[in-house]
């Protein structure tokens, strides 16, 4: 008796183990790949050329002794350049913002 006890135990345990392994294995198969995005390329965010716009304001504020400002909510994609030295300001004021 106390071997056919044992050998039932033994059966449901090995029928819990199974069910864990068909469980644990699935879990594998149906999560997403974490480590996916470690290969591609990750893609670098845009630089904000923000404070170069601004030092280039300051710059021609002295300039032409106005006071220039420029909107902080601007996304200044592309790195500006200053205008010449012999433009007026209304021109260098254009060509800044173009």
């Amino acid at each position: 008796m106390k071997n056919q006890w044992m050998s039932r135990g033994m059966t449901i345990m090995a029928a819990g183990a199974a069910l864990l392994t068909v469980q644990f294995s699935s879990a594998q198969v149906n999560r997403p790949n974490q480590s996916r995005g470690s290969l591609q390329a990750r893609r670098q965010a845009p630089k904000n050329y923000l404070e170069d716009l601004k030092a280039i304001g300051v710059s021609l504020g002295r300039r032409y002794q106005v006071r220039v400002v420029v909107d902080p909510a601007l996304f200044v994609a592309t790195k500006p350049t200053a205008p010449g030295e012999d433009v007026e300001l209304a021109k260098s004021l254009d060509a800044l913002a173009a």
